[in-house]
């Protein structure tokens, strides 16, 4: 009698998963989900280019740069605390 055992892989990470997900996303070209998700973008430690980055690009997504200067005043704001 075989009494062989089966060795379950481990569960993919968090970051693992997360990582597919974002790759899936993208590779059905719909990123533009994801510009605006900065919280995602800062986890991964990507970020959207700046116009400057790209000036000299052809057929630059106009809406990824916008989400991106969105997103970059949102940081440069102060944040409001209590004590």
């Amino acid at each position: 009698m075989d009494e062989s055992v089966e060795i379950a892989e481990p569960l993919p990470t968090t970051e693992q998963l997360l990582r597919k997900l974002l790759v899936a996303v993208i590779e059905v070209g719909r990123a533009d989900i994801i510009w605006n998700m900065p919280d995602i973008l800062d986890y991964m430690g990507s970020r959207i280019p700046t116009r400057i980055e790209v000036a000299h690009l052809h057929n630059v997504n106009e809406q990824m740069l916008e989400a991106g200067e969105r997103h970059a005043r949102r940081r440069r704001k102060p944040r409001l605390t209590t004590q």
